[in-house]
């Protein structure tokens, strides 16, 4: 045993010497590093530019033999354009803001300089807590960012933690406070700091935030405050620092190893001092990689990506124009953007029972975890597909392949058509995006958008022989089924009040929008629009969606409700609220309606629950008179009287039905019986006379032997 124990002991020992003189050789060229690209260095000196230029691969960087070994399992050699800008200044220990169009390879830009501080400052594992943080605004792209992690980070000993919303927070609070490198949601992430112990972030090194415009707007402003009052400032992080490296033989610690280093990320960063301001940076690199010369002032785009916008006559024709869309492209993936979660699952509902020819699948951030993740790794995988989705899946999410981003209802601004259509044409693929417009707001975001990218979007008509009507299959889909009816009417409900919003709450007649119309191309009657025309309702203050700083949404009395979390822990992806009825007190009433106002009138709702027991409520807001109101009421109460005594007629038809098939099972099953019976018993019979004759015709051989004798 002892000359074993001698072994192990010296291979230890031999690995410990290796790593020592591997840290003190990375540390002389991090040297050089922090010389060439430090803060008051010039940024046009020769010294940094040739330095980039030589950098081609990942190999050619001052990274760990353990680093380089997983890129290298992971198929990771050589960089794209923003890694190879923005990876030497983020090792050099710099405060990185990187800008870049979608699909360029953002995510390793972080997660190589992640490792490579944690390994620099020989980071403890098990002693020295969390290390790492990178922040991301949903849950589909955490878990995007956590397996890239691991796949890279494989052969460090690093512990790495995925903290979001729709998991067991019980099991979480156990592993965190072993946790080195942690994947986060902002809510899920606040809500440990503030109720988990021991969980110390009082040594963390690198912070990292994925889709940083998103991360520092107003949805999620306080959250953010809170995170970063609970991290501490930069340079707090460094009071045990020392520990680090203490009784090492590896290079001295430099100061930008001593305090906490910033990378942000995104392809429409923010250069707000506002906003900046609460991250505390330190003499930031801001870097922005563009594809082409002289286009600084323009957002990056795809260079692979075809852009195209097509003008309807309303937002009736969507359905149809989406059906005709998928109808002929059903070799092809496609990825459908729409307004709200209510919208979403409507389309789904209506295009499964259409059925196109081509699997469709929809993904809100309403969904449960495990649903989102499996239809996103089932979409991913499928040669073609259509995917309806909400914004949710608008911001970091590398799905494979997809041909087509069709944004059914435009986005509220430019950036996020940016991020909409940066889908497709991920890193040298081609794709192609398509937007549906319907009114002058949304034609002038389309100028927007070309001014801020610099691209030109090419108008498209639609071929009238290719468009395929299905209003009326599907008005007979939603009469059929009360539950379609019911999420028609929230869909209706929150696609309003999306419109209202883009259209900074001018009246639908200015925004274009026919409501009766396109309550009839969904298979609704007119009356649930409320007529062709609308106004906003004056004197009414609309409520703002109040949410804590967890991202839970509040209640009347201030808390907030378990039952009610907001998707992707506080990600503002547009979801509606399920009592979809409640647009028409915060959007538009009817103009004809308004003009027939009386004092002594009063106003009331009905809802089809409630009217049986004399309660306001239902799909419809209207303005009415005491005696009107009973007389709907009684009339409402009829009609669901009659609904009742036909599906009592109905159930017992089923019945007798039911009954019928038994007795004639039963007779059949019985004559069954009796006709094997009977043919047991011929058989037995048959047999029987069958020995008879045989042992007659054996009497009378004999007897015949017996008269020849």
């Amino acid at each position: 045993m002892a000359p074993k124990r001698e072994e192990s002991s010296n291979r230890r020992t031999m690995r410990r010497q290796r790593q020592q003189s591997e840290l003190h050789a990375l540390g002389q060229r991090l040297a050089e590093y922090r010389r060439v690209f430090a803060a008051d260095a010039d940024p046009a000196a020769s010294d940094a530019m040739d330095l980039l230029r030589q950098l081609v691969q990942f190999s050619d960087l001052p990274l760990s033999s353990t680093t380089l070994r997983g890129l290298s399992a992971s198929q990771y050699t050589k960089m794209t354009p923003i890694q190879r800008a923005a990876v030497p200044y983020a090792l050099a220990g710099r405060d990185v803001l990187g800008a870049a169009r979608t699909g360029s390879g953002k995510t390793l830009a972080f997660v190589v300089p992640l490792l490579e501080r944690l390994h620099h400052v020989s980071f403890d594992p098990r002693l020295d807590g969390l290390g790492a943080l990178v922040l991301t605004p949903t849950r589909e792209l955490a878990f995007q960012t956590f397996e890239v992690l691991r796949r890279v980070g494989r052969y460090h000993a690093f512990s790495a933690g995925l903290v979001i919303g729709g998991k067991s927070s019980e099991e979480e609070r156990e592993r965190l406070p072993h946790m080195n490198i942690l994947v986060a949601t902002p809510g899920r992430l606040l809500q440990h700091l503030d109720e988990t112990p021991y969980f110390d972030v009082s040594r963390l090194q690198v912070l990292v935030l994925d889709e940083a415009d998103r991360m520092l707007d107003l949805g999620f402003a306080r959250t953010m405050d809170a995170i970063m009052q609970q991290l501490g400032r930069p340079d707090a992080a460094s009071a045990d620092a020392p520990l680090f490296n203490a009784g090492s033989d590896g290079p001295p610690m430099h100061s930008t190893d001593r305090r906490r280093q910033t990378l942000l990320f995104s392809a429409t960063q923010t250069k707000s001092v506002q906003a900046l301001a609460r991250l505390s940076l330190h003499d930031p690199e801001y870097i922005a990689v563009r594809d082409s010369a002289g286009a600084e002032e323009h957002t990056a785009m795809p260079a692979r990506l075809q852009q195209a916008y097509m003008v309807l006559a309303g937002a009736h024709e969507k359905l149809n124009l989406l059906y005709s869309f998928i109808r002929s492209h059903l070799q092809q993936k496609l990825l459908v953007f729409l307004s709200s979660c209510k919208q979403v699952r409507l389309f789904y509902e209506v295009l499964r029972r259409l059925r196109p020819g081509t699997p469709v699948l929809f993904i809100s951030g309403r969904m449960q975890l495990h649903a989102r993740l499996q239809t996103y790794a089932r979409f991913a995988a499928a040669p073609c597909a259509c995917l309806l989705s909400t914004d949710v899946a608008a911001r970091g999410l590398d799905f494979q392949a997809i041909d087509w981003v069709v944004q059914v209802d435009a986005p509220e601004d430019a950036a996020t058509y940016v991020h909409r259509v940066g889908r497709t044409a991920r890193f040298t693929r081609g794709g192609r995006a398509l937007l549906l417009v319907c009114s002058a707001p949304e034609e002038r975001l389309v100028e927007q958008v070309q001014a801020q990218t610099g691209r030109r979007i090419q108008r498209m008509n639609a071929r009238a022989g290719q468009l395929q009507r299905v209003e009326e299959r599907a008005a007979a889909m939603v009469a059929a089924d009360p539950a379609l009816k019911r999420l028609a009417e929230r869909a209706l409900a929150t696609y309003v009040r999306h419109v209202q919003r883009v259209g900074r709450r001018r009246p639908l007649t200015e925004l274009g929008v026919d409501a009766a119309a396109l309550a009839r191309s969904w298979g609704l009657p007119d009356e649930a629009a409320f007529g062709p025309t609308w106004q906003r309702v004056e004197g009414v203050r609309e409520e703002a969606d109040e949410r804590d700083v967890y991202g839970y949404r509040r209640w009347g009395n201030g808390e907030a409700g378990e039952d009610e979390k907001s998707s992707s822990d506080g990600e503002r992806d547009r979801e509606e609220e399920e009592e979809g009825e409640d647009w028409l007190r915060k959007a538009a009433v009817s103009t004809a309606a308004t003009a027939e106002v009386a004092d002594d009138r009063r106003h009331v709702r009905f809802t089809d629950a409630d009217a049986l027991r004399g309660e306001p409520s239902s799909a419809e807001w209207m303005w009415a008179d005491p005696e009107r109101l009973r007389e709907q009421q009684a009339a409402h109460a009829e009609r669901v009287a009659q609904r009742v005594r036909a599906a009592d007629t109905e159930d017992r038809q089923r019945e007798r039905q039911r009954v019928r098939e038994r007795h004639r099972q039963t007779r059949w099953k019985r004559r069954r019986q009796e006709r094997e019976g009977e043919e047991e018993r011929g058989s037995s019979d048959g047999g029987a006379d069958t020995a008879l004759a045989r042992d007659e015709r054996l009497a009378h051989q004999i007897l015949q032997q017996r008269e020849v004798t």
